[in-house]
């Protein structure tokens, strides 16, 4: 089977790198054929999302920007990481042509099956323009099929102005897993569906 996986799996992140590697080697292993999905959907850039004022959490944020920022991505010897983690994802990880939005729902016709996971991709809190591609929107439910594995929300509390769409996507899967309680519980409040929590 050709399957497409969804993820974040391109972040400088020893987890997701990993989570996205063990994805890839089960699969493998089962004898399907994987792709990594190379599309990097657009985060909010509002003004006051980017100092978290959006939460209350102004201090926060800039604490940890400043950590993330000055402490480590500005330092010489944060290179040589950054180096090393696009060197891995070019050795491990086969992955689709860089695609455009208006172009992911013939990519999909490519595949058997695509398949989303793991922690916080179903996170709608942090949601940009076009953060229901986790959800994925940008095909119908048919020759090629939706599947989730160890789907993430993160949080009980969700973005209620994406309600309505979460439930109309989630609503199109042939097959949900997910990670923990709080994303079992939003899934069945928002599809009636009791998806099985995985590793």
């Amino acid at each position: 089977m050709r399957i497409g996986i969804v993820t974040f799996y391109s972040e400088c992140n020893y987890g997701a790198f990993l989570q996205a590697l063990g994805s890839k080697k089960v699969l493998e292993s089962m004898g399907h054929d994987v792709t990594f999905i190379n599309f990097n959907p657009a985060k909010d850039s509002s003004f006051l999302l980017k100092l978290g004022l959006h939460d209350g959490t102004f201090s926060r944020k800039v604490a940890r920007r400043y950590k993330i920022y000055f402490k480590y991505k500005l330092k010489p010897y944060c290179k040589p990481y950054l180096d090393a983690f696009a060197r891995a994802r070019h050795d491990f990880f086969a992955e689709t042509e860089k695609v455009e939005k208006n172009r992911l729902g013939e990519l999909a016709e490519r595949f058997d099956c695509i398949y989303v996971g793991s922690d916080q991709v179903w996170n709608t809190r942090n949601s940009g323009s076009e953060r229901l591609f986790y959800f994925l929107d940008f095909f119908k439910s048919g020759a090629t099929r939706k599947v989730s594995y160890a789907a993430c929300f993160g949080q009980l509390e969700q973005n209620a102005a994406l309600e309505a769409d979460v439930r109309k996507c989630l609503a199109d899967f042939d097959a949900i897993s997910v990670r923990n309680d709080v994303s079992q519980q939003l899934v069945e409040r928002y599809t009636g569906r009791r998806a099985p929590i995985v590793c």
